[in-house]
């Protein structure tokens, strides 16, 4: 008798066991999926995702969120917290560390920029503040910046240090200016950049620069099935493409044991376009001893120099468990289900114009300042404030509305040996540009970009100062 009441507690214990997986597997495929803004591209994952990793870096700034700071208070303590701090700190040249920091308050954000840890002495001639009074800095080549934003229920830390990456810290300010908050379901219509993160939804308003560099990375797993793993990768090309990842896979494989390779059984291998992604996918069930899992990637290589189709690398895996593996959870046609659904959702996310009203929008006065970096606020000619060395290009220059305010090219004097040679030196730096003219006409807004050539750009009209 006790022996059949074991058996028959044996056998329901087995069975409840597997109607909970069935019912696991299930949840994959009953419910709807969840769509994640990731970058500049959407991706249908299941609704029991659980987001583990995320990394989003523009341009060589680094933007992760505070997860000590979690009220509006605790910002306002945090901020007043790190400032002190870098009062007290002292630079490389031997100064207060901070040299100053400006404030944001925007409809959907607000925070501060500091800038401090400078490695490079200033040079040259002083900028201006907002209310117009000159100051005695003007270099931000090597200098390190620091935004701490708050979007009403979360707070970002946006970080470039210029060693790294030159221009890192203007970086920082147009990058923080139009941050705003995505809401739970909030898929934006208009162009930018999308993250996903635990403390919150952020979106950084605006199409990419052309040469904008973009490193987009999360990770996500299941809820019912922790040993699956999934991770989006998305980064731009330069000049030219990397090898296929089926030529890299062949490669590969040729290194490979012949003992491991007959562990490895092939589910798909071949050309895989996706939503006009050109692309390429592998999918294997892998046999190492008693355990077998799954190895799933899909790749896009993107085109040459272009943020809005970058490489994109799509890779899963089963049966991860910490440093050891385990059986997967998914049989094979459960996983090329699953599979299917996720990839098949990869797309471009679509974007409209910003909707203008019949009355057009009231201009930007005369006479206003904007920085170095900061996004231009009306298309028309812009009046540098250095004075004495000559500006590469004219110290007036036709600048559209949302373009980075450029740098100035500053043409220096030569010294004897520049001068037999026949060199000028040229050295870079941040200014304060002045609105100074409206353009003539309406051909005006097609002028190039201040840093191309200017033969199909409007005159300037005489400066009547």
């Amino acid at each position: 008798m006790l022996a059949i009441a074991a058996l028959a507690i044996a056998a329901g214990w087995y069975g409840w066991q597997l109607h909970r997986e069935h019912q696991m597997s299930q949840d994959l495929f009953d419910q709807p999926m969840h769509t994640l803004c990731v970058g500049r591209y959407l991706i249908d994952v299941p609704a029991q995702y659980v987001l583990e990793y995320h990394r989003y870096r523009i341009d060589g700034v680094d933007i992760t969120p505070t997860d000590e700071i979690d009220t509006e208070d605790s910002f306002k303590a945090h901020l007043a917290e790190r400032e002190a701090q870098l009062k007290e700190q002292k630079n490389t040249q031997g100064e207060t560390a901070l040299e100053r920091f400006e404030l944001i308050d925007s409809a959907h954000s607000r925070g501060k920029i500091f800038y401090f840890n400078r490695t490079l002495p200033n040079s040259g001639k002083g900028l201006f503040d907002s209310d117009g009074k000159r100051l005695d800095y003007d270099n931000e080549e090597g200098i390190t910046i620091e935004s701490l934003m708050w979007l009403g229920t979360f707070a970002l830390r946006l970080f470039g240090d210029d060693l790294a990456v030159p221009r890192s810290a203007s970086n920082v300010t147009r990058l923080a200016t139009p941050l705003r908050p995505l809401s739970a379901d909030e898929i934006p219509a208009e162009p930018g950049y999308c993250m996903e993160m635990d403390e919150g939804r952020a979106f950084i308003v605006g199409a990419p620069l052309p040469t904008q560099h973009e490193a987009t990375e999360i990770q996500f797993g299941l809820k019912h099935h922790p040993d699956v793993k999934f991770r989006l990768a998305m980064y731009p090309n330069g000049d030219k493409l990397d090898e296929s990842l089926l030529v890299r896979a062949k490669k590969a494989d040729a290194e490979m044991s012949a003992t491991f390779m007959q562990g490895v059984t092939t589910l798909r291998n071949g050309p895989r376009t996706v939503n006009a992604l050109p692309g390429e996918e592998i999918v294997e069930g892998v046999r190492e001893g008693f355990v077998r899992t799954q190895s799933m990637r899909w790749e896009t290589l993107g085109k040459i120099r272009d943020p809005l189709y970058p490489m994109i690398n799509l890779e899963g895996k089963t049966g991860y468990k910490g440093y050891k593996h385990t059986d997967s959870s998914l049989s094979d046609a459960q996983l090329l289900k699953l599979w299917d659904r996720i990839v098949n959702s990869i797309r471009l996310r679509t974007t409209s114009p910003a909707r203008h009203s019949e009355a057009p929008p009231p201009r930007t006065p005369l006479g206003a300042l904007a920085l170095t970096g900061r996004a231009c606020p009306e298309t028309g000619w812009w009046q540098c404030a250095d004075e004495g060395a000559p500006v590469l290009g004219g110290s007036r220059q036709f600048i559209r509305q949302n373009e980075p305010m450029p740098e100035v090219v500053l043409q220096g004097e030569p010294s004897l040996w520049q001068r037999v040679k026949g060199e000028t030196p040229q050295f870079r730096r941040a200014t304060v540009w002045q609105l100074s003219a409206y353009p003539d006409d309406a051909a005006a807004t097609h002028a190039t970009a201040p840093d191309t050539a200017r033969s199909n750009a409007p005159q300037p009209p005489a400066d009547k100062s």
